[in-house]
């Protein structure tokens, strides 16, 4: 598949163990890739969008899913592997008061919490830890085990290890694109449960990100390892591919037949889709619209801000460039406010152009 985000361009192969169903990005074990990733991450600010602390949906529930599970308070120490600014650490301070560092490579993001630059090892702290904290951090390691040791090596004997990735299981239930070029490792259930097999599981959740918490004490014998269902791996890949050519071949045929084709969200899940579509569709009855974007031309692509009072008397179709079913729903109630004649595309549901259940 191929992958840009409109300034740094790579063909992404994504491989699937078959010994343990682990899903990983073969193409990013390369100097190329090494490369391109280094240079998206010298220019990371993504959280400069949001105010600090961020305390959207997914990182309040987050927030509560530790402090429901693990009893927390001023003695206890937290770090954070791939901490960015600080907003989780930040939060969970405030919540219950707790000792917060953070470890983070990028040098160009401001850290408003204790902050040590670089990247993690077992050696990179003397003292040892109550808890530690991956969120959104394990997808990015190409050598997740590794990591994960080294992590559990760094808890106190009672510590505890909280992990959140996007899920796989979630990911192909629902049809999300989550491959983008800093992804290297993907984690459904089984996946995650066999790399902490030897550790006691305190809470799981996989209702929409993959979040685990696990205790170091060893357990007195090691789960029995989970049979993953490869062959539903591979159906996935084939469909997915499948519904982009078959979203290409729609948005081909609506535009040349004088139809606009309008992509609302100009965000990641906008330039993974159009990306795998530039070249084959012309953008001249392409467009975009965004709430919060007050540019008239969106800067990856180019492509021109719509009027929505212009889209009344056109023939559209609307492309939920989304992965939250409520953004999505949102996305088309804002559009049913001005006109009901075009047609949806909700390409990360179920149904291509319906509604799951629909």
């Amino acid at each position: 598949m191929f992958f840009t985000d409109g300034r740094t361009s790579m063909n992404l192969e994504v491989s699937l163990c078959d010994e343990c169903g682990f899903v990983f990005q073969s193409s990013a074990y390369s100097d190329e890739y090494d490369k391109k990733v280094a240079s998206i991450y010298s220019n990371y600010r993504m959280s400069d969008n949001f105010s600090f602390p961020r305390q959207d949906k997914k990182t309040l529930e987050s927030l509560e899913f530790i402090c429901s599970n693990i009893q927390l308070d001023g003695g206890s120490n937290i770090l954070e592997i791939g901490s960015d600014r600080g907003d989780f650490l930040y939060l969970l301070k405030q919540r219950v008061g707790a000792n917060v560092i953070g470890m983070e490579p990028s040098t160009e993001q401001v850290a408003m919490i204790p902050t040590v630059r670089g990247y993690f090892d077992q050696n990179s702290f003397c003292s040892k830890f109550d808890l530690i904290v991956l969120k959104h951090t394990l997808e990015h390691i190409k050598y997740p085990q590794k990591i994960l040791q080294n992590a559990i090596e760094s808890l106190n004997d009672e510590g505890y290890l909280y992990i959140e990735v996007p899920s796989l299981d979630i990911c192909m239930e629902h049809y999300l694109d989550d491959f983008s070029l800093d992804h290297v490792s993907y984690f459904s259930k089984h996946v995650l449960l066999n790399l902490l097999n030897e550790y006691e599981v305190v809470a799981i959740d996989n209702s929409h990100f993959l979040r685990i918490i696990v205790k170091k004490m060893r357990i007195s014998s090691a789960l029995k390892h989970i049979k993953v269902e490869n062959e539903k791996t591979r159906i996935f890949f084939k469909e997915f591919e499948a519904r982009f050519v078959a979203l290409e071949d729609k948005i081909i045929h609506h535009t040349t037949e004088g139809g606009i084709a309008v992509f609302y969200g100009v965000g990641l899940y906008f330039r993974i889709i159009f990306a795998r579509l530039n070249g084959s569709v012309g953008r001249e009855n392409c467009y975009f619209y965004d709430d919060g974007y007050v540019g008239e031309y969106e800067d990856s692509f180019g492509l021109k801000k719509i009027n929505m009072q212009f889209i009344a008397n056109q023939k559209v179709i609307a492309i939920w460039c989304s992965n939250d079913y409520a953004v999505q729903d949102a996305m088309a109630e804002r559009f049913n406010s001005v006109t009901k004649e075009y047609e949806p595309i909700y390409f990360c549901r179920t149904n291509l152009t319906t509604m799951d259940g629909d």
